[in-house]
């Protein structure tokens, strides 16, 4: 899960390429009561996930999971819980839109959006913006397939780089990256009011 900001460098009309959409197999579970032994039996289902682009248009559609992602970063961040507070789904889509190019992939299981990836490019530079996948979802393959789709659209763009940035203590999604080849190239610290520095060794604290 991510979604970092960073300012937008282009402010032209973003666009999407045309509908296209995916499935993925996925297995879950359903219970049934063993009456005659009153012990509960695990059957394997299959079902299909659909994935498609929306169209910038219907971007809000993916507003309360952008949330739930935020909400994610707030837990998590130890020394920018104030910058992920004051953050809002139309500030941060108000940004991306800008870029010069833009897709969103959504995960639909039936009717529920249950995931999203947002790619973007600016002049040669492609970006992971933004992914995200519910909790009972994961683990199935979802994001997956959510950062393939991206992957595979930005390098049709013709990048001559393909980044991600990772939100401060978010750092555990490192290990997904790295196996789609992504390495970590520069680590990039911000001055914040949050930290103190002062008589513990040159060690950061925060109030």
């Amino acid at each position: 899960m991510i979604d970092t900001e960073r300012p937008a460098t282009a402010d032209n009309t973003a666009y999407l390429t045309p509908l296209r959409s995916a499935q993925i197999p996925l297995r879950g579970t359903s219970d049934t009561l063993n009456r005659r032994k009153n012990k509960r039996c695990i059957i394997l289902i299959e079902r299909t996930m659909e994935i498609e682009a929306i169209s910038r248009g219907e971007i809000n559609s993916i507003k309360i999971l952008w949330e739930n992602l935020n909400d994610h970063h707030l837990s998590k961040s130890m020394y920018f819980k104030d910058h992920f507070s004051k953050f809002t789904f139309e500030k941060r889509m108000e940004a991306l839109v800008k870029r010069d190019r833009f897709i969103a992939y959504v995960a639909q299981d039936s009717c529920d959006s249950v995931g999203y990836c947002i790619a973007t490019v600016d002049g040669s530079i492609g970006e992971i913006d933004s992914l995200f996948v519910k909790g009972a979802y994961r683990g199935q393959g979802v994001g997956e397939k959510l950062v393939t789709l991206a992957l595979k659209w930005l390098e049709e763009q013709d990048c001559e780089t393909i980044r991600v940035s990772i939100a401060e203590g978010n750092e555990q999604v490192l290990d997904f990256y790295r196996k789609f080849g992504f390495a970590e190239r520069l680590i990039v610290m911000q001055k914040t009011h949050n930290i103190a520095v002062a008589g513990n060794g040159g060690k950061a604290c925060c109030p």
